[in-house]
């Protein structure tokens, strides 16, 4: 649809006044037409009008016999023939022969009458969408819903239904990496929802709330992720449903050079997940957690791990996930934690299965091996878990880290270091094909 400005140019007006000149049954369906866009097919225009393929056309014939819409193919000499049920089975597209003719089109509606046309337009294409519609009939659909919200009783009890609109909208558009357009979507789905959007309807605020916390940021606007970061968290019946909001402001702060207050947020959020970390640990705190790991480990071979069931518990698989948010920050920040959450993550892992993020947790446990005991052999060993757990299909995320860590790191205490180096080639090329440009580079 034409969202341009409604202060036409005099090309504008000239062609408006030309347009003026035609039925008002063929104004009426190029007032439909410039509503949808400088293309358009007959079916939808149809549709959109309310009447019958068959008699748009005729309404329609007139602009086109004067060059103000033009078909795009042949097919249009077919649907004058006397042949009953032709014209809606005809795939008939047509376009305004210029974007100042399709301007001038949408013009002649006043100006406070275009949201009721927008919200008609909408409420008779929506009759019309499939469940598995494409994203273009989508985003055309909600579109027009959105654009004529303000129209007197345009709303009322579909308030609800236009949001989850909105919702499959933004899921598509967030899909397609189109994050501003995810981050209007979410929006106006709040905002039809109204203050009470949480009472209203529960899952369906918290799904766009989280939605907009992530194309906020995604898009660079942090005052709005924070805002609605807060909405969310204080609307919350149960920490679980704020997992995902959670990790992103967690990101938000990595991605500021932040790593104090990503470490701060991860911690304060983990205690309500029921993992708790001491904030100021010392070599004694370490001690004891390497001792606590030994121990679950014991009567446990590799093999027994790696066959371990998935995690059943979502708020361990939640919890084992942030963490490794918050390596680097909490390394930076204060090593002594990032050894004491790390060896917490593997402890959980031990004791509940294996995630998405068990390669990785295992190859950093590795790491501390070989650098706090000494024990490079058993360090080798982990390394090598790791590298199997690789194969699981939900680890493509941290497959590049993992691979680097046990390429770097441990492999080479009991393999050739060409093997360390080809490891690394991989981890390289796995990083550049999921956009992990801070490892890749």
């Amino acid at each position: 649809a034409y969202h341009g400005s409604q202060e036409p140019t005099h090309i504008v007006e000239l062609m408006a006044s030309k347009l003026r000149r035609l039925s008002d049954e063929t104004r009426g369906v190029l007032r439909v037409a410039g509503a949808l866009g400088g293309e358009f097919d007959l079916a939808t225009l149809a549709a959109a009008s309310g009447t019958p393929p068959a008699i748009v056309w005729t309404h329609l014939w007139p602009a086109v016999s004067v060059g103000t819409v033009v078909a795009l193919d042949e097919a249009w000499k077919l649907i004058g023939l006397d042949v009953e049920g032709l014209a809606e089975t005809l795939d008939v597209r047509f376009r305004f022969s210029h974007d100042r003719v399709q301007q001038a089109a949408y013009s002649l509606t006043p100006p406070q009458e275009l949201p009721t046309l927008h919200a008609l337009v909408g409420r008779r294409l929506l009759a019309l969408l499939p469940a598995d519609a494409p994203s273009d009939k989508l985003f055309s659909v909600v579109g027009h819903l959105n654009a004529g919200r303000s129209a007197p009783d345009a709303l009322g009890a579909a308030a609800l239904v236009l949001s989850s609109l909105n919702l499959r909208a933004a899921q598509r558009a967030k899909a397609s990496a189109a994050f501003a357009a995810a981050r209007d979507y979410a929006r106006i789905g709040l905002e039809l929802l109204g203050d009470g959007a949480f009472e209203a309807d529960y899952d369906l605020a918290m799904a766009l709330c989280t939605l907009l916390v992530e194309t906020a940021y995604q898009t660079g606007d942090l005052p709005l992720m924070d805002h609605w970061f807060a909405v969310g968290v204080g609307k919350s019946r149960q920490a679980l449903d704020t997992a995902w909001m959670q990790e992103i402001k967690t990101e938000s702060y990595n991605s500021r050079g932040l790593p104090l207050e990503a470490l701060s947020h991860a911690l304060s959020y983990l205690e309500q997940l029921g993992v708790s970390c001491p904030r100021a640990p010392g070599p004694e705190d370490v001690g004891a957690e390497l001792g606590r790991t030994a121990a679950l480990l014991q009567g446990r071979t590799l093999e027994d791990l790696a066959a371990m069931p998935d995690i059943a518990d979502p708020a361990v698989r939640t919890a084992v996930g942030l963490i490794c948010k918050v390596y680097s920050s909490a390394y930076v920040a204060s090593p002594f934690v990032f050894v004491v959450l790390t060896l917490k993550q593997v402890q959980l892992v031990i004791q509940h299965g294996n995630c998405a993020v068990s390669s990785l947790a295992y190859a950093v446990y590795g790491l501390l091996l070989a650098g706090l005991t000494g024990d490079v052999r058993t360090a080798y060993d982990f390394g090598r878990l790791s590298d199997g757990l690789l194969g699981r299909p939900d680890t493509r995320r941290y497959r590049a880290q993992a691979l680097h860590l046990f390429s770097c790191h441990t492999r080479f205490w009991r393999e050739h270091v060409r093997n360390s180096a080809d490891g690394e080639r991989e981890a390289w090329r796995v990083a550049s094909s999921v956009m992990n440009l801070m490892l890749a580079l």
